[in-house]
Parts: structure tokens; C-alpha cells; sequence
């Protein structure tokens, strides 16, 4: 006689989920600002779903999900219609434009991420053109600012037109997403005349436009006075003037101790060749030179201003020479591994760090005593001058002829560096010699690495609920701040690449594989 022993175990099945099975769709998010808004996403018919909504990173729906199985859907494959409210206290947080609206469907053994654009219209209002009067020619740019008080998104399309001929000079376009309160076009000409600026603003519910005129003539972008050494008093030496800007006929009149100098000049080529001088704090290639003799009697540091004419406009200017009771017994300074051409060569690169010295000839006396001080200043890019308005706090004035610079020290970007070295009598504190030189450096962006003990495979048996990470981080005192986020899937491609979407993945589920993570 043969005996049967029966046994009910109970099986989950779970559908699935990917997008090809699922076939999501939907109609256009486009709405008002601030009216109630629905979105309604289509897809076939799955059990179980888990369903989160995400607007940009603010949650708007979790852990909604439909709780007994439907089997006729189910066999059928339909189309099941899920939807979201988004209420205008949601919408104020993210304010007007184009967002991201991302829909999360997971379940114990599957998850999918299916993100789309939705749009919030705001009317535009009090939209405004404006830029300068006047306008320089290409290669330099000049600013096109768009402003309204109240508009997303915005499309903003420019024209500029001869008014004379009525001839299209420059079309350009660009789309706001949001936050459209100022947008900002670079436009430039090549012709010189009158001519107006045409803009037009454009949503799904509004339009605007707005006019200006503007002139193209030569234009100066900038003014650097020197005399490149210090000038001995009651000897005549020259103040040089470096004057960058439009190729075109200028005037220039200079004050020099209160006497007023006049002085035509022509820029007739965009670069220059000024290898024969001494270093100058930016890329003097594009500046024109002009050579100002004089005789100085005042001692110290003594102010030049003047301004530089065009047909229309002035252009004022400010500069410093050093005058010295005596010739200097400095001679030929030179930071080593620095500037040699009297214009910036490429960058030297601080990776970790950099060690910069001077050379100099000594000519002084006996009883003498070399001082000397290193200033660090940010620019944009090697065209910029150094300005004491944006000096670094980096080192004090040091009597060694070396300067160390640490690549964690600074923030990323351009740096001009510059010393400062002066000769005085310890006998009789009498300045006898100061000169300067400079040099161009950057500080690359630096990478953080970390990395997760153990092993990229770790193991764990049935009795063991907890695995423990661990993170070991190399990074320098100008990583401040550092934040740790764990995410656990079980593909890697599954993995979140947003933190937010990472805290609701797996939210409400079991997790099969029971593992907590602990951070360290």
C-alpha cells in the first residue's frame, strides 16, 4: 500500500518589471503654475507595483501601491492608468519652468525608473532688453541682459539689424529652463554704425518683446601702467602704457606728478611682440605699448591717471610707478621656472606642490638687507591683471628667497604669482633697491577617491544578518565637506545615481538578501 504525505507551501510570484514589458506612455505635461495639476503615466497591467513620483528631487508621492491582484488585467495585459495629484505647495518649491518628473515602479524582485519632462507656464512680464551704448568690435563679445520679473520658461530669440541698411548683423537664441528673472547672450559686430537690438520672449501662454539701440565704435578694455623697474629721481626714464583694445585711432592724455601729457596712437594689429621686456602680471601680447618719457622728482609710490578718447567716449585709467631716491642696485629678477617672455608662456601645473625661487644680480652695500614678499592673486584667465582687490591671504612678507605652494592650499583655477623684492640699508633704513617679477600657475581639480573594504564580493551565510563596510577616503584640508550615502541593489545597473531616489528604492519591500549597512 503506497501512503501520500501532502505538504502547502506558499510561492510568491512577482511580475517582472522592465520598460519594455511595461510599454509606460503619456500625453505632454504642460500646465499652469500653481493650478492644481495631475500627471497620469499608462502601462500594462503588472502585480505587485510599488509606485513613487519624484519632481526634480522633491517627493510628491511614496509607497502608493494597489493591494490585491487583479486577474483578468493580469491575463489580458491591459493598460492600467495610475495618477498623481501635484498640489501648488509641491510646485511652489520648485518653482515655475521645465522639470524633471521621474516615476518609480519597483517590487521585491525588479525596479524601474521612467523619467520625462513636465512644465509649469508662468506669464511673462515686464520684459526688458537692455546692454551698453557702446560696443567694440569682434573679437570681443559684448553682453545682451534679458530680464523680466515674473516668466518660465522663457525662449529667447535676438536680432540685431543696421538701422541704416536694415541688414540682420546677429541671430541668436537660447531656451530658460527656469529661474528666468536674467538671462544674459554674448553678441558681437564687425562693422562699426548704429544698430538695434530686437528680443522677443516666448512660453506656451505668453509673449513679450523688447528694442534697444546700440553703437559699434572702437573700444579700450583695459589700461596698465608701469615702469617695469623703479625709476631713479631726477633722471629721465620712461612710464609705459599698455593699452589693450579695437584696432582704431585714439587720444591719450596722461598726468604724471599734475602735468598733463597728450599723446595720439594707433592700434593697428590685435597681438603684439613684447619679448624684449621684463614679466608683466597678464598675457601682454594683446596690449599695445606706449612709451611716455618724463623726469620724476616726488619720492615713493606716485599715481598716474590720464583717460584715452575715442570720437564719442573717454576711458580713464589709474596706475602706480615707483620712484627711488637713487638707482636701484637690484638688477635682473627672475622667479626660476617663471615668466621669460614678457608674456605668460603655459601655465606651470601644482599637482601636489611647487617650489619657486628668485634670481636677481646684487649690487648693493655691504650692510644691506634683501626682503622679500610673495603674493598669490586669482584670475580668470591670462589676459586678466592681478589686482590687490582679489589678493589671496597666503604668505606674509619672508626673508627667504623661496615660496612653497601646495595644491591643497588653493581652490582649482589660475593663479598669478608674484614677488616682491626690496634692498634696504640697516644702518640707515634707506630703501636702495625693489624689484618685482611674476609667473602663472593652476591648480587642477582634484579628485576624491574612496574605496570599500573588503573586496568588490563579499560573502555571507545564512546566519549572518549584518555585513559591515567600512570607507577609506584620501583627500587634503580643502575637501571640507564630505557626506556618505548607501545604496544597496540587487544588480549593479539597478543601482541609483540620485540620493533621493536611492532613500525610496526598495522602500516597504523585503529585502531578500537582508542586509544592513552600517556607516562608519
Amino acid at each position: 500500500m503506497t501512503s501520500f504525505q501532502s505538504r502547502v507551501i506558499h510561492l510568491f510570484v512577482e511580475c517582472g518589471l522592465t520598460l519594455s514589458s511595461l510599454q509606460i506612455f503619456h500625453k505632454e505635461f504642460s500646465m499652469l503654475f500653481l493650478n492644481p495639476a495631475e500627471v497620469v503615466f499608462h502601462h500594462r497591467y503588472c502585480f505587485p507595483i510599488l509606485y513613487s513620483l519624484l519632481l526634480n528631487d522633491v517627493v510628491i508621492v511614496d509607497n502608493q501601491s494597489e493591494q490585491t491582484l487583479d486577474e483578468m488585467k493580469f491575463l489580458l495585459k491591459t493598460f492600467q492608468e495610475v495618477n498623481f495629484k501635484v498640489n501648488s505647495s509641491k510646485q511652489q518649491i520648485v518653482g515655475p519652468g521645465i522639470h524633471n518628473v521621474t516615476l518609480l515602479l519597483q517590487n521585491n524582485i525588479s525596479s524601474v525608473i521612467y523619467s520625462t519632462p513636465i512644465t509649469f507656464n508662468e506669464e511673462i512680464k515686464d520684459f526688458k532688453v537692455t546692454t551698453k551704448e557702446y560696443i567694440g568690435f569682434h573679437p570681443h563679445y559684448f553682453i545682451i541682459n534679458a530680464t523680466v520679473s515674473q516668466g518660465a520658461p522663457i525662449s529667447l530669440s535676438v536680432q540685431i539689424k543696421s538701422i541704416e541698411s536694415n541688414l540682420s548683423h546677429f541671430i541668436g537664441s537660447l531656451v530658460c529652463p527656469r529661474d528666468c528673472h536674467s538671462m544674459v547672450m554674448k553678441a558681437n559686430l564687425s562693422q562699426p554704425g548704429i544698430y538695434k537690438v530686437e528680443a522677443i520672449a516666448v512660453n506656451n501662454i505668453s509673449q513679450s518683446s523688447s528694442w534697444t539701440n546700440i553703437e559699434a565704435l572702437p573700444q579700450i578694455y583695459n589700461v596698465f601702467i608701469s615702469s617695469l623697474k623703479p625709476i631713479p629721481s631726477y633722471s629721465r626714464n620712461y612710464v609705459y602704457a599698455f593699452v589693450r583694445g579695437d584696432i582704431g585711432d585714439y587720444m591719450m592724455t596722461i598726468y604724471l606728478q599734475g602735468r598733463p601729457e597728450n599723446h595720439s596712437f594707433t592700434i593697428s594689429k590685435l597681438e603684439y611682440d613684447h619679448k624684449d621686456l621684463p614679466s608683466l602680471p597678464f598675457d601682454a601680447k594683446f596690449y599695445k605699448l606706449i612709451k611716455v618719457e618724463r623726469v620724476l622728482y616726488h619720492i615713493g609710490m606716485q599715481q598716474v591717471t590720464g583717460f584715452i578718447r575715442n570720437s564719442k567716449q573717454s576711458f580713464p585709467f589709474v596706475g602706480w610707478v615707483d620712484v627711488l631716491e637713487t638707482s636701484s642696485c637690484l638688477e635682473n629678477l627672475r622667479i626660476r621656472d617663471g615668466n621669460y617672455q614678457g608674456g605668460f608662456e603655459k601655465p606651470l601645473k601644482v599637482f601636489d606642490y611647487l617650489t619657486f625661487n628668485v634670481d636677481f644680480k646684487f649690487t648693493c652695500k655691504n650692510m644691506s638687507e634683501v626682503r622679500y614678499k610673495w603674493l598669490v592673486f586669482p584670475v580668470a584667465t591670462d589676459m586678466d591683471m592681478a589686482t590687490y582687490t582679489n589678493e589671496v591671504e597666503y604668505e606674509k612678507e619672508s626673508f627667504e628667497p623661496e615660496l612653497i605652494i601646495r595644491a591643497d592650499t588653493l581652490s582649482p583655477g589660475l593663479y598669478v604669482v608674484k614677488v616682491k623684492v626690496t634692498s634696504e640699508n640697516v644702518t640707515s633704513d634707506v630703501l636702495e633697491g625693489k624689484l618685482k617679477d611674476y609667473t602663472l600657475i593652476e591648480i587642477p581639480k582634484r579628485k576624491l577617491h574612496f574605496v570599500i573594504l573588503g573586496g568588490n564580493v563579499l560573502q555571507a551565510d545564512n546566519n549572518m544578518t549584518v555585513l559591515r563596510f567600512e570607507s577609506s577616503i584620501d583627500f587634503n584640508k580643502y575637501h571640507r565637506h564630505i557626506s556618505y550615502n548607501w545604496f544597496c541593489s540587487i544588480k549593479q545597473e539597478e543601482l541609483p545615481t540620485r540620493t533621493v531616489m536611492g532613500k525610496i528604492q526598495r522602500k516597504g519591500f523585503k529585502v531578500f538578501s537582508n542586509i544592513t549597512l552600517f556607516k562608519i
